[in-house]
């Protein structure tokens, strides 16, 4: 009996050994590029010839690193006397992401966080914010989150800004609408430029003057 390949090896990824029908792929696969490949294998022993399609499958392996960067957290604090506008709920999660698709990951916090001024949960990396900022003091702060696959573990800095926004402050500001923009790309990285670009056209302004209130 005779092997070989008659369809869905293009590119040439795999051999199949003509005589004895072993299969081995010639270079690296990766779960992440591509988990599936369909080849059609041809038997024949003369004058008899037969099909078969064979479905190859990766199994994911935990080979990649999560994905992390440093990242801000704006909190913009209105005190008024009127009512209470003190976030209570989950604010945001830690941007991090893992390419292994069947990873799981664990958030913690390094340092920096030694007052709980900030709530992370543990396997989601939701973020809620302390009742302890729920007051009039303007704060920023530095901290450092791990993230971990179980494996491998990457850190990166977490920055908390804590605004004081006033009645006044809302009674002198304006109200900008941005086309084809979103909260997300606005953010990050667009909110620096933002700020810079504001400051650059108002007198004697620095961009740590300028507040966003609202997105």
């Amino acid at each position: 009996i005779m092997y070989q390949i008659v369809e869905g090896n293009i590119p040439e990824v795999f051999q199949l050994d003509i005589f004895s029908g072993e299969l081995t792929a010639l270079v690296d696969l990766d779960y992440e590029s591509k988990a599936e490949y369909v080849i059609v294998v041809q038997a024949t022993s003369a004058p008899l010839v037969s099909r078969a399609t064979v479905h190859i499958k990766l199994v994911d392996q935990n080979d990649n690193l999560p994905v992390l960067k440093n990242f801000l957290i704006i909190f913009n604090n209105y005190v008024t006397n009127k009512s209470s506008s003190f976030p209570t709920g989950v604010i945001g999660r830690v941007p991090a992401h893992d390419p292994d698709v069947s990873d799981t990951l664990r958030y913690t916090f390094e340092h920096g966080n030694e007052l709980d001024l900030v709530i992370l949960n543990s396997s989601t990396g939701e973020i809620r914010l302390s009742s302890a900022l729920d007051n009039n003091r303007p704060l920023e702060a530095t901290m450092t989150v791990s993230v971990s696959d179980g494996v491998h573990s990457v850190a990166a800095q977490c920055s908390l800004q804590v605004t004081i926004v006033t009645d006044d402050m809302l009674a002198n500001s304006i109200t900008l609408r941005l086309a084809d923009m979103w909260q997300e790309r606005f953010l990050s990285p667009l909110l620096a430029l933002f700020l810079g670009g504001v400051a650059a056209v108002l007198p004697g302004a620095a961009p740590e003057d300028v507040v966003v209130f609202n997105i």
